[in-house]
């Protein structure tokens, strides 16, 4: 029957295509595979796993760069003399072998040639790469930029790596570390996966110089502030608080280890020495030098250390019932660890426990105060630790994106950047 014969074809293609791959009928280590002499999925996946092999994760399809994620970082792909070999070729995609810097590049060209705005989408699986090809991008633009736009100048960067970059640029990259110790966190899968969906608008002048950006994101995963999966670690910056102050700051903010916290698992999950987040007290120094350039205070990064510890704090809090006339009335275990949520979070110890314990109900002759049992203070507890959590997280790209916008009618284009 039908079925039959498409079992029987679907054999013979693929035995075909393992011939040829056999028998070196099929173009290896390809750069563009748009000239493959076969096009098909084992051949595509064979060249992916050949130029893999000779550690070279980029590969073209036409003008889309597919990418690898080779886990190392490669010695000579990212050089200052690469970024201006991609600024400077009359045809990247032909003229140099494949790299994220030609999407770039294409986009920056077609801005300033057309006028008209450019986005890129960076997609793919958890553990891909999208996150590290994003900020690759967003340092070729910046590295770009910082020569007035368009082209390097006819010198070299600096021997140190450095570039000369404009303050807005430079404040645009430090959002990078920003949203990484806020929205990303370490998986089965990935050391730095990202929990949420962004689209970064790099904004231009009509000169092709950088103005200003703006920062969107979606779908923050906030259920893990309160939850991880067996093997996977909370948003980097409550591993960072925990395990990256100075004994007088935990004093402070009355913070513990890792393993003292509900919210982190009651554990502490190391990651390999290579992964740049292992070092709890870099990355937390990192994300402080990231909120200084963004513009934030002294005050608002103590605000934040506060939060974070209050919601730390607020997954302490337990509950017992006992029953009395009206049903089953809950109470916080520990009066103590409510006072210490309370005091982070600076509310009034009676007012968090009761809001914890009771809901108010809309009737139509008012309003009644209904009691809650001890599994629904629980979800209401784990509920205002991830609107906290969520609030924070889209307080800090608000005030970042009024650190990077540009001024009133400056822009006039700007090349997105989607990472989902």
């Amino acid at each position: 029957g039908p079925q039959l014969r498409s079992a029987r074809l679907e054999r013979a293609r693929a035995a075909m295509s393992q011939a040829m791959l056999e028998g070196g009928m099929v173009d290896e280590d390809c750069d563009d595979m748009v000239n493959l002499n076969t096009l098909n999925a084992d051949t595509i996946l064979r060249n992916l796993q050949v130029r893999f092999d000779l550690t070279k994760p980029y590969t073209y399809v036409g003008r889309i760069v597919i990418s690898t994620n080779p886990f190392q970082w490669i010695d000579g792909l990212y050089t200052r003399e690469t970024i201006v070999a991609f600024s400077r070729a009359p045809d990247v995609f032909a003229d140099l072998n494949p790299h994220v810097y030609a999407v770039a590049r294409d986009a920056l060209d077609k801005l300033t040639d057309l006028q008209e705005s450019q986005s890129i989408l960076i997609s793919g699986e958890s553990g891909a790469g999208k996150t590290e090809n994003t900020k690759i991008c967003m340092a070729w633009l910046a590295a770009i930029d910082g020569s007035g736009g368009g082209a390097l100048s006819d010198g070299l960067p600096p021997a140190d790596g450095s570039h000369p970059v404009h303050e807005i640029t430079t404040r645009v990259l430090q959002t990078n570390p920003l949203l990484e110790a806020f929205g990303n966190a370490s998986t089965t899968r990935n050391d730095n996966s990202s929990r949420f969906g962004k689209f970064i608008k790099i904004q231009y002048d009509m000169h092709g110089r950088q103005v200003g950006a703006h920062i969107d994101t979606y779908l923050l995963e906030r259920s893990r502030v309160v939850r991880q999966s067996d093997g996977e670690r909370n948003f980097h910056v409550f591993h960072a608080l925990t395990g990256g102050l100075e004994a007088a700051e935990k004093g402070e903010l009355d913070v513990g280890t890792a393993d003292t916290y509900g919210y982190l698992g009651r554990r502490v999950t190391k990651l390999k020495s290579s992964s740049e987040f292992a070092d709890d007290a870099l990355v937390w120094a990192r994300t402080q030098r990231a909120l200084d350039g963004l513009g934030f205070s002294d005050a608002d990064r103590e605000e934040v250390a506060n939060a974070i510890a209050g919601i730390l704090a607020l997954g302490e809090l337990e509950f017992v019932g006992e029953e009395t006339a009206e049903g089953t009335s809950s109470s916080p275990k520990d009066p103590a660890a409510v006072a210490r949520a309370a005091t982070r979070l600076a509310v009034d110890a009676s007012d968090l426990s009761s809001k914890m314990c009771t809901r108010y109900v809309a009737a139509p002759d008012g309003w009644f105060t209904v009691l809650l049992s001890v599994e629904q203070c629980g979800n209401a507890r784990d509920a205002l630790a991830k609107a906290l959590y969520g609030r924070l997280f889209d307080w800090l790209v608000a005030r970042a994106n009024e650190t990077i916008k540009p001024e009133d009618g400056v822009s006039k284009a700007f090349i997105g950047i989607l990472d989902i």
